[in-house]
């Protein structure tokens, strides 16, 4: 508010407050006291002189006739009316919807009723986002441990009672079984198979844990691979076959979507009791164009994770790198051909992807995953491979993969590399993020 403007509504409610004193009701001594507290010597808005109003707008009058005959119905309405109409004479037009907003009575009256002065001070804002940030790592806290508490549990009642009283015990509580209590208590069965040195001890856990499992089913719980495949992996270390199969016909019953993932399992099975003809037979399967991709898709992780690079070489020349269903799959599978040496398919998937229009941040991720495979590589080696690889193909490093190099740099603790990577970041209008800032310091 300028000088000129205070100055005037000040003389203004003084000279109507002498004349109207006797008229005023006892709610407005409030006004009067406001008023004559009012110092309009100095204004720190405006350093100007204020020049002497030679003829008072007709506003004023308006407010004069109606402060000398109060009517107590309107006097708020009118109150809020006059005052905005003298504060509002030389103020900029900002748009039309506030200047119908200023029109308007009530809505003029709504806002003059909010506290010009926020009723929250800084500490007061302070201690509010303390609070936020407690109950925020209060909730975060809470969510990681209460998994690890719950089965630390689950297994205590496992180890003291058994999994059937457990669940007996669950039931008396009160407690509803869930996904997550039958996973757990599948979970204590395996592991006290795997520990125990008695056959048929060991087989006992596992029946228990196949009672579970089918307990669970009948509940109406989906078959997830969460559930089957800690049970499929027991079967797979053991070499039971037989078993595996067996354990399969339910699982394919309860979900009939996991015949897919089931693939990746089998040829687990097949690689880990060394049966080559069985391997040699998913993968000539796999070059059946009428064999779901799906399937080859998780016959060729299965190997990719293995190691078997003869086998590995013969599925990917019928496998298309651009259907694989994510990106950290296909990180997966660039990561196994840089650790087993099969430069030549890189080369050739990556052309593949660049022509196929792929986003070229996913193709430098690629290119950061093949070269971090590689095995027995230095640092300075790898970085200049990564460069190469890059310009090769015309492909601009992206700040996630530049992110990463520096990451991978501070874990072998080669920093100056990482901070020569940091540099050329920013000669490219990169920008670095905390978290990788934080690694390099």
């Amino acid at each position: 508010m300028t000088a000129s403007k205070a100055k005037s509504l000040s003389s203004l409610f003084q000279t109507a407050i002498k004349k109207t004193t006797s008229s005023l009701p006892t709610r407005d001594k409030a006004l009067k006291q406001f008023v004559s507290a009012i110092d309009t010597s100095t204004s720190p808005s405006s350093t100007e002189p204020s020049p002497k109003p030679t003829k008072k707008p007709a506003s004023y009058s308006t407010l004069y006739s109606w402060l000398l005959q109060p009517s107590p119905e309107n006097l708020q309405e009118k109150f809020t009316e006059d005052v905005s109409t003298i504060l509002s004479v030389g103020a900029p037009r900002i748009s039309c919807d506030s200047e119908e907003m200023m029109n308007d009575g009530s809505s003029l009256g709504r806002e003059l009723n909010v506290p010009w002065i926020s009723n929250y001070s800084n500490n007061n804002i302070l201690l509010r986002r303390k609070e936020l940030s407690r109950e925020r790592k209060q909730k975060w806290v809470y969510k990681k441990a209460h998994v690890g508490r719950f089965n630390r549990l689950i297994k205590v009642c496992g180890d003291k009672l058994g999994t059937k009283a457990t669940m007996e015990v669950f039931d008396k509580l009160g407690r509803e079984t869930g996904l997550k209590e039958y996973n757990a208590l599948i979970a204590v069965c395996l592991e006290k198979a795997r520990t125990s040195n008695d056959e048929d001890d060991a087989l006992e856990h596992m029946s228990e844990a196949f009672r579970t499992f089918k307990k669970m089913r009948e509940q109406g719980f989906e078959v997830e691979e969460g559930t089957y495949g800690p049970i499929l992996l027991y079967f797979i270390d053991n070499g039971m076959v037989e078993e595996f199969f067996f354990f399969c016909g339910p699982i394919k019953e309860g979900n009939p979507s996991s015949v897919a993932r089931l693939g990746y399992y089998e040829m687990l099975l097949w690689i880990g009791v060394d049966n080559d003809e069985k391997i040699q037979e998913l993968c000539f399967a796999a070059d059946d164009k009428e064999v779901d991709f799906r399937l080859k898709e998780n016959y060729l992780l299965a190997l990719c994770e293995c190691g078997r690079k003869k086998d590995l070489m013969q599925l990917l020349e019928v496998v298309d790198i651009t259907r694989i269903s994510s990106m950290n799959q296909t990180a997966y599978v660039f990561e196994s051909l840089g650790r087993l040496s099969l430069d030549s398919f890189v080369e050739k998937f990556l052309l593949t992807l660049k022509i196929n229009d792929y986003d070229v941040v996913d193709i430098s991720r690629l290119i950061f995953s093949y070269v971090s495979g590689i095995p027995n590589l230095a640092v300075h080696d790898l970085f200049l491979k990564f460069k190469s690889l890059h310009m090769k193909f015309k492909i601009t490093p992206s700040s996630a993969s530049y992110e990463k190099l520096i990451t991978f740099c501070c874990e072998v603790y080669k920093v100056h590399l990482a901070l020569d990577i940091a540099d050329e970041m920013c000669e490219a209008d990169l920008s670095l993020s905390i978290e990788t800032l934080h690694s390099i310091l």
